[in-house]
């Protein structure tokens, strides 16, 4: 590995209502936090001076914030959560006594299995590797962390191989 390239813009960031599940019957209350997403790749510089163009990281990156923005982030792996369809378009989710109804437009149903900055950080790095791996030029990074703060100081981090499996 030849460099690193750091990226922290202002423009991705993400605006999403949450709750931290703790066990069977304890978790958070529904609350919402602006995140920020920070990124760091490692890579081979080419002939141009670039690791890769930094304008497609940064888009890259901010269609994956987009996804969750103004969203209801939902654990769809969690043994905690019961979710399901009911009508007019919108999903129940029960947490023991909690029940909510929440249009289905409004909500993002994450393959993981609580919504924390340490799963969403390893999502976002996941989903960041792929887009990397179809790219015409993200063969030349090898390696990434990616760090997702929900307020300032309290970052959730994840560092990952470019051609790693993602689930």
């Amino acid at each position: 590995m030849d460099a690193s390239l750091h990226i922290g813009k202002e423009a991705l960031k993400f605006s999403s209502a949450h709750f931290t599940i703790f066990s069977a019957s304890e978790a958070e209350r529904l609350h919402g936090h602006n995140y920020h997403v920070q990124i760091d790749l490692w890579g081979e510089i080419d002939a141009e001076g670039l690791i890769i163009d930094v304008s497609e990281v940064k888009a890259i990156v901010k269609a994956l914030c987009d996804e969750l923005d103004e969203r209801t982030l939902i654990p769809v792996d969690s043994p905690h959560l019961t979710i399901r369809d009911i009508e007019d378009d919108h999903l129940e989710i029960r947490f023991a006594d909690r029940r909510y109804a929440l249009p289905r437009a409004d909500c993002a149903l994450l393959p993981v299995p609580n919504i924390t900055i340490e799963s969403l950080a390893q999502l976002l790095g996941e989903r960041l590797c792929a887009a990397l791996r179809s790219h015409p030029r993200g063969s030349s990074v090898v390696r990434l962390r990616l760090g997702v703060e929900e307020s300032k100081g309290q970052m959730g981090l994840c560092e990952l191989k470019v051609d790693q499996t993602i689930r």
